[in-house]
């Protein structure tokens, strides 16, 4: 492991081996949350709920250029810039024609260290009707795995079973969310985010089959009492950590949730206390 590559995990994941990470992307995927608030304050919240137990949150470009002066500090978590655009996930106005998305690369691994990002996560669909986009579409993430492997950042995939003919039994299915795990790690990455396949037997299966660090993603809007059941499922069954989007930006009590989820992940309070209320607690 190249020292950078060493000395930037150790600010996205904990002493533990384990990582929480906040993701407030989903502007450049999905527009505005209903409870997000004004987007100007965006920076300001993933600093607060930062301060209460979070080791990384997950930007656009964009939001980080914006939210630099919230996020900067001794103190500050760990930086993941989310490199790619996909209209997989749109609803509306125009929403994507095709179940399968198309993507776009937003910049290269240098333009993320030039923001200050400890790492770069992208998206690798598998399962598509079209079998060359899909062999371009895992192209440009090998690239960008060399390119994080030569300047020492760390590198998330994130796997997902898409394809117009794909239901969404399928698409969860745990041989199938184990076999693009496995296919992240050999094309080259620190760790694989998977989607939460519905029990922990079935994540066990995931994280025996793929030697990197598994992340579960949060997953749709749901109460905060079902988030920490999967959160406690998903780590039992040996996932490394959480990335947790939508169920914190639009939680009635964020505070409490973070701090609820920082115990399960790292069994200890964060001692940092944030220098003022957090929005929504």
């Amino acid at each position: 492991m190249a020292i950078g590559n060493s000395v930037r995990l150790g600010r996205v994941v904990g002493g533990d081996g384990r990582s929480l990470i906040g993701t407030f992307a989903h502007g450049l995927l999905r527009g505005p949350l209903p409870g997000e608030g004004a987007a100007k304050d965006l920076g300001l919240m993933a600093r607060q709920v930062s301060d209460l137990g979070l080791d990384a949150v997950m930007m656009s470009p964009g939001m980080l250029r914006a939210s630099a002066t919230d996020l900067a500090g001794r103190y500050g978590p760990g930086l993941i810039v989310c490199l790619e655009w996909n209209n997989a996930f749109r609803a509306g106005p125009s929403p994507s024609s095709d179940a399968e998305g198309r993507s776009a690369i937003l910049g290269s691994v240098e333009d993320a260290l030039s923001l200050g990002a400890d790492g770069v996560i992208t998206y690798m669909f598998l399962g598509w009707s079209d079998r060359d986009a899909e062999a371009r579409h895992v192209a440009h993430n090998a690239a960008l795995s060399l390119e994080c492997e030569r300047l020492g950042v760390v590198r998330i995939i994130e796997t997902m079973i898409r394809g117009r003919e794909v239901t969404r039994e399928e698409e969860l299915n745990a041989d199938s969310v184990a076999m693009a795990a496995r296919m992240a790690y050999e094309v080259g990455c620190d760790m694989v985010k998977v989607e939460w396949p519905g029990t922990a037997e079935l994540l066990a299966r995931v994280v025996e089959a793929c030697p990197a660090p598994i992340l579960v993603a949060g997953g749709s809007l749901t109460s905060a009492a079902d988030v920490l059941a999967m959160a406690s499922d998903a780590l039992g069954a040996g996932a490394a950590g959480l990335v947790i989007g939508r169920n914190i930006v639009q939680a009635t009590d964020r505070a409490a949730l973070v701090r609820e989820l920082r115990l399960l992940v790292h069994g200890t309070p964060i001692t940092a206390q944030p220098s003022q209320p957090v929005a929504g607690h």
